[in-house]
Formats: structure tokens, C-alpha cells, sequence
């Protein structure tokens, strides 16, 4: 699984990163780096990371992530 390119759009400003950097104890640059790579089962696709993103966006997780083998 991956983020949908609009979660990266909606997760991608200071605030969003900030949150993130916080509660999977990274910082805001490494959660930068996250969402430009962007990888399959990566950390931004973790249960702790999609409770933050859900939380700020709004978006539901049918909405957030999307099969990459698709």
C-alpha cells in the first residue's frame, strides 16, 4: 500500500509534517523525505501514521491509501 497522491498533497505543509515527526518519532525533514518517496509499505502506511493523517486531513483510510499492485 501507498498514500493516494492526494494524501501527499494534503499531508505535504509544516504542520501535517510536524505532527507526523512528533508521533512516529522522526523528524519533520525525514517525514519530508517520506512522502517524495513515497514507498510501498512504508512508515507514512503504519497504523500510528494513518491515525495522524485521518486526524488532519479529514480523510477516511479508503481515501489515504491505495494498492501499489494494482
Amino acid at each position: 500500500m501507498v498514500l493516494t497522491n492526494e494524501t501527499l498533497e494534503a499531508i505535504n505543509n509544516p504542520k501535517t509534517r510536524v505532527a507526523l515527526a512528533f508521533y512516529l518519532g522522526k523528524t519533520e525533514q525525514w517525514i519530508s523525505r517520506l512522502i517524495e518517496q513515497n514507498k510501498n509499505n512504508g512508515l507514512l502506511t503504519t497504523a500510528e501514521a494513518l491515525v495522524v493523517i485521518e486526524k488532519e486531513t479529514g480523510f477516511k483510510q479508503s481515501q489515504i491509501l491505495k494498492d501499489e499492485s494494482l
